[in-house]
């Protein structure tokens, strides 16, 4: 290890001509001036740098060192591989360095994580064990070949906590295996490489596996807090990168545990990444198109299939965002023979499928826009026909099968049907009644299907908040319905309540922590039905906001479970509850903005971030199982977060409203 160079105060001692400005150039360590950070020198001469000191690394000064790009280093690299190859195996034997798996130190990780929740199920198979990775993917999922490593993983800082380079392998390892077929559009897949593109990009990576593999909170809060600040910075440059689109896309698909039904930051980011990514061409889906990078977009370099990939992930994004943010569908209608033609591969099957149902709903939602516009609603029978169209192409749009083309069918079948919710009111009652319950039908199936994915492959445990807002479409339309006079008469009180109860587990395995979206919109599910006698029934069924289109349903129930609830705070068996509400409410404010005004407190030193994968890696938020019968106790109000409806929904006072989207 050499010795770090003089400090300042010596240096201009030692050369007061003028020297202190030479050495201050060249006063940066090989390690910090490679990774472009600033070299803070030992105050104890011959001790290596602050940052090479934390990461337990050699600390060589060389004043002539430039840093390497990435053109030579790919170059060297490969040079001396193929040197040792000769040394080693001269008869041209072929060996590769391969990372040891942190997997091994726990295989039934993921079976102990979820064990309580993996229960029978009415007409469900029953879980079997977890799969491995390789052998649980389907053949559209399975990553290319990759260029092999000829060495470790470099060790990384984020602010005060180091993240070594075994457990950044972990980290990818699992981000590849289990997010990844669902979003397959990450081509540094090495983390080195991705870290060198686009930090950013690399600490959303890690951020996406640890909303579930992590046994560190502080860790976990600091990637969220550096995520969103970072993202927001890296969306302003005006000549965007496919790494920084990808970043973007992949938090559209995990978005951070602090978003809010109306302050979801995907409707933004989607709109930025998809101008962005036209500006380099990437929708024409080839690779570096010469018309499209000129000036300071002419060093953006990639294929033609990371083109078409990131451009057909976007437009699925884009229209599902937009679906469930309740305003018209974007335009994707372009012609994608390019990018289809660079997408010609098994690998791309469920991407593609993805695309082509998005692609479809985009034609609907665009009509449906149009009739909410022009007649305020649109006829059953139109809605009828766009299901039946659906229906007759679904074999020629979903041209894979797997677990989530399974549950993307159900979902698009869902988003049609919803529009019966908000067809013309005039129609006759049992035309509707008809009508809800084919909806009720298809949204039963998807809240199964979900789950029986779930204990057999974890589906929800890894699914994007696009698959999350689907099951809330259908946890509304089946407790709604249930509670209607067009529920259906086959079923039983007691099925009544475990079709709720079902509605609002599927909602709670979709959550990372407490009191993020998806357990704060299971907890309110859960309680409409336990207090649900406080309020009239629904005639004919629920209905819905249409000039909100598909998400208008949601947002109809959704009021109505506040209607409920503020029917049971006025009701005298619970008035009790109700002033302990009424005061939740301002203490959780105050809670708050005093919990945002201080500073986290922070030990000295440096923090060991992911320590914990040395045990089973666990969720951030505790397990929860919502398969066992539903008891309330005697306060049905002691897990409602008040606050969701005075700070999501905007409803203060008796006659607050729902608002829309900032």
């Amino acid at each position: 290890m050499a010795p770090t160079p003089p400090s300042a105060d010596a240096a201009s001692s030692a050369s007061p001509n003028g020297g202190e400005d030479r050495t201050r150039r060249n006063v940066a360590c090989v390690k910090c001036r490679n990774s472009k950070v600033r070299c803070r020198t030992s105050t104890v001469p011959g001790q290596p740098c602050q940052r090479c000191a934390k990461l337990q690394i050699s600390c060589v000064v060389d004043k002539f060192h430039k840093r390497i790009t990435k053109r030579s280093k790919l170059e060297q690299l490969e040079e001396e591989l193929q040197s040792i190859k000769q040394v080693v195996h001269p008869h041209g034997a072929d060996t590769k360095w391969t990372p040891t798996s942190p997997r091994s130190t726990f295989p039934n990780a993921l079976e102990n994580n979820n064990r309580s929740f993996a229960q029978p199920i009415p007409q469900a198979p029953t879980p079997l064990s977890e799969p491995s990775a390789a052998a649980a993917a389907p053949p559209s999922a399975r990553l290319p070949e990759q260029r092999p490593k000829t060495g470790p993983t470099e060790a990384r800082m984020l602010g005060e906590h180091v993240v070594s380079g075994h457990d950044v392998d972990w980290y990818f390892n699992k981000f590849l295996q289990c997010f990844h077929p669902a979003l397959p559009i990450l081509r540094k897949r090495d983390p080195d490489e991705c870290y060198e593109a686009s930090p950013t990009l690399f600490w959303v990576v890690i951020y996406v596996t640890c909303r579930r593999y992590t046994t560190d909170r502080v860790f976990f809060r600091a990637l969220v807090d550096y995520v969103e600040k970072d993202i927001s910075k890296a969306l302003m440059e005006p000549a965007m990168t496919l790494e920084t689109a990808h970043a973007a896309l992949f938090l559209c698909a995990w978005p951070l545990p602090v978003i809010r039904l109306l302050t979801d930051t995907s409707t933004t980011y989607i709109s930025i990444v998809m101008t962005g990514i036209m500006m380099i061409g990437a929708h024409t889906g080839r690779g570096s198109h010469k018309q499209f990078c000129i000036g300071s977009r002419k060093a953006r370099v990639f294929s033609d299939e990371e083109a078409a990939s990131t451009w057909v992930a976007c437009c699925a994004l884009a229209q599902k965002i937009s679906a469930m943010s309740g305003h018209p569908p974007p335009s994707i209608q372009h012609d994608d023979t390019q990018c289809r033609a660079s997408l010609d591969s098994p690998f791309w099957a469920d991407l593609l499928s993805m695309f082509d149902v998005y692609k479809f709903l985009n034609r609907f939602h665009a009509a449906m826009s149009v009739h909410a516009s022009s007649h305020g609603h649109a006829s059953s029978s139109e809605v009828a026909r766009w299901e039946q169209e659906f229906e007759a192409l679904k074999p020629a749009i979903i041209q894979s099968n797997s677990d989530l083309t399974h549950v993307l069918s159900l979902s698009a079948l869902l988003e049609i049907q919803t529009f019966y919710f908000s067809a013309n009111p005039e129609a006759p009652p049992h035309v509707q009644r008809i009508n809800y319950l084919r909806a009720f039908s298809t949204a039963r199936r998807l809240i199964a299907t979900a789950l029986e994915h779930e204990a057999r492959g974890k589906l929800l445990t890894h699914a994007t908040n696009q698959v999350f807002r689907s099951l809330v479409d259908a946890a509304c339309i089946v407790t709604g319905v249930l509670y209607s006079t067009s529920a259906p008469p086959d079923v039983s009180p007691r099925d009544a309540d475990l079709l709720a109860q079902h509605a609002a587990a599927v909602l709670h395995r979709c959550s990372v922590e407490e009191s993020d979206l998806p357990h704060r919109i299971g907890v309110i599910v859960e309680t409409f039905w336990a207090v649900r006698h406080l309020v009239p029934r629904i005639e004919v069924g629920p209905r819905a906001w249409s000039d909100r289109l598909g998400v208008g349903v949601s947002f109809w129930c959704l009021e109505l479970f506040k209607r409920a609830l503020r029917a049971a705070q006025k009701n005298s068996e619970t008035a009790a509850a109700a002033n302990r509400a009424d005061e939740l409410i301002h203490r959780h404010r105050r809670t708050r903005q005093q919990t945002a005004a201080e500073p986290p407190a922070t030990d000295a030193g440096v923090l060991t971030a992911p320590t914990g994968l040395q045990g089973a890696p666990t969720s951030v938020g505790p397990p929860i199982n919502m398969l066992h019968p539903m008891a309330m106790g005697a306060d049905p109000f002691q897990e409602i977060d008040w606050s969701m409806f005075t700070d999501d929904f905007g409803w203060i006072g008796d006659d607050g409203v729902l608002l829309g989207l900032p």
